[in-house]
């Protein structure tokens, strides 16, 4: 897939479902305003976007009403400005970049990881999990792929922040991340969350033998325009949002449920994890 701009490419979405919606074809939009067709298709491609004055015209033009046209400028808004990693866009593939402007803008997360999953990572187990990952990498570059992970972490110290379904190995408790200290901080944090309104962690034990956490971990993100996948592989992200592909994952993150603690045993799980670590 030729990656374009998220936030644009969900603009342009956004304005080829409104002049469908008219029962306008690109043509008819043209013929109105004496434009070539191929701008129109660039904005609806996310390839462009449009002046404001473009914008109102379309409005006006598709019979917009007051509530949708203050939701489509608000696209339009996040389309316009750069996100707050663009200092960091040296390090992100633009599959990685599109995962960070849909976390913030998600309705529901649902994640699976073998180790703690990065949105419940303290600083002290995340550095350790960059410092050593696949690609070796400098002290200077570690600390910087940090700031962009705590910077992920962000979203959800907002009031509207999305909801999160967070699923993990019991290895990632077991296994001593940083040694003992950091693990004791980072089961402790996970408690934290855990007990906050909208954040579900369940763990599965490993008195579940096989299950289809083996093939990896992912995550799914719900948007009000859209369900993607992403997939953290060795060789790099994967940005998935066809729809056999989303459903593919979906239903293997609620099989891998299946396999889980509840919650709340997994809470008294995650207590013993922190006995033990004290």
């Amino acid at each position: 897939m030729a990656y374009v701009g998220l936030r644009r490419r969900r603009l342009g979405r956004r304005l080829a479902e409104l002049r469908k919606r008219a029962g306008m074809r690109q043509a008819d939009v043209v013929g109105e305003f004496g434009w070539s067709q191929s701008s129109l298709a660039r904005y609806e491609r996310g390839e462009r976007a449009p002046q404001r004055s473009v914008m109102q015209l379309l409005f006006d033009l598709y019979g917009v009403g007051p509530d949708e046209r203050e939701e489509t400028m608000n696209l339009y808004r996040l389309a316009e400005r750069p996100s707050w990693w663009y200092p960091y866009r040296d390090l992100i593939r633009p599959e990685y970049a599109a995962i960070i402007d849909l976390e913030a803008d998600a309705s529901e997360i649902r994640t699976y990881e073998a180790i703690v999953p990065g949105l419940l990572q303290t600083p002290a187990y995340a550095r350790q999990v960059l410092r050593y990952g696949a690609q070796e990498i400098g002290e200077d570059e570690v600390e910087r792929r940090l700031e962009v992970r705590l910077g992920r972490q962000e979203a959800f110290s907002a009031t509207d922040r999305p909801r999160l379904i967070a699923v993990m190995d019991e290895g990632a408790l077991r296994r001593e991340v940083g040694g003992r200290e950091v693990m004791r901080e980072q089961v402790g944090h996970l408690l934290d969350m855990a007990g906050e309104a909208r954040t579900t962690i369940q763990v599965v034990p490993y008195s579940a033998g096989a299950n289809p956490g083996a093939a990896g971990g992912f995550m799914l993100l719900d948007c009000e325009d859209m369900r993607v996948a992403y997939v953290d592989t060795i060789a790099g992200e994967l940005y998935l949002e066809g729809a056999s592909e989303v459903r593919t994952c979906s239903q293997a993150f609620e099989q891998i449920l299946g396999f889980a603690f509840s919650a709340k045993d997994s809470m008294s799980l995650l207590h013993e994890y922190l006995e033990a670590y004290t």
